[in-house]
């Protein structure tokens, strides 16, 4: 698909900082549609992937290496230490978040079938078809809810995504309205291009603080209205910042490039035929075979 020229310009900007912020990207009215069809699925039917971990599970001292590396391990052994909880069929969604208080909560695009169409925005899958230079494989859709949280989590930290042989492009659909309280995500800007704290390991706060001072212009912090999406080369540096009243909803398209795509033993997503058949064939051309059921 060809850029206009709106979005060539766009497609600079990307490039030059790795990180593009559209406003209104998303019709007023469908923004509407999805945020009923998400909070039905979540909010009513309590329904979102488990197990899932519960921030009042949590104690300082018998999880205390569990702190230190940020909770960076397994589902499995999170499970053995009893820091999960699983959704049960007529549990409600207020006793569950009082109950055991999750950082976070996901319920994956698999369940909401219609919303892939906008999962593949044609002007994103543009956009990140060029900045690649190839056509990606579109391999996770899902929405997260963040909430407050005592203990930081793996992507409350700054880091850099490294688990792909070259980079990964995501897309951030903001569900709903975020202001500095409600855990914005940050991004450093041009980051992409620069070889400070590469990948591998979490950077610390007061390391980037010292570096990219907070309220500099090299810092993108996502304060923005629901219907707002950011496309980001995760390859820079970035984290989600821990809300402190309310949450966050967003949702998250993420993009590897075909030649470098590992089709993992379980696709991590799957879409309906007919969902797949009502697609553009633009957008088909982003959605893995082995995905399609």
């Amino acid at each position: 698909m060809s850029l206009a020229p709106k979005h060539r310009d766009r497609l600079e900007a990307l490039k030059a900082d790795g990180c593009l912020v559209i406003p209104e990207a998303i019709d007023p009215g469908r923004l509407c549609r999805i945020q009923d069809i998400y909070r039905t699925v979540l909010e009513k039917k309590c329904r979102f992937k488990s197990p899932c971990l519960g921030q009042n599970l949590i104690d300082q001292e018998r999880h205390k290496d569990l702190i230190e590396r940020h909770f960076l391990c397994s589902s499995n052994e999170l499970e053995k230490r009893q820091l999960t909880f699983n959704v049960r069929e007529g549990m409600q969604y207020d006793e569950v978040i009082a109950r055991f208080n999750p950082s976070t909560v996901t319920v994956l695009v698999t369940q909401i079938q219609e919303l892939f169409k906008d999962w593949l925005n044609e002007e994103i899958l543009a956009l990140g078809e060029s900045y690649m230079g190839v056509t990606p494989f579109l391999t996770e859709a899902y929405i997260r809810r963040n909430f407050p949280a005592k203990y930081k989590v793996m992507n409350h930290f700054w880091h850099r995504d490294v688990n792909q042989p070259d980079f990964v492009l995501k897309a951030f659909v903001f569900l709903s309205d975020c202001a500095l309280d409600n855990g914005p995500h940050e991004f450093v800007r041009g980051s992409v291009h620069s070889s400070l704290f590469p990948g591998g390991d979490y950077v610390t706060d007061e390391n980037i603080d010292a570096t990219f001072p907070p309220g500099s212009e090299h810092r993108i912090v996502s304060v923005v209205k629901a219907g707002t999406i950011i496309l980001e080369d995760t390859s820079g540096l970035h984290r989600a910042i821990v809300p402190q009243t309310g949450y966050r909803d967003l949702g998250y398209a993420v993009f590897v490039p075909r030649p470098f795509y590992l089709r993992p033993q379980k696709p991590l997503y799957k879409m309906g035929r007919s969902i797949f058949q009502s697609l553009s064939a633009y957008q088909q051309k982003f959605v893995p075979s082995e995905n399609i059921n």
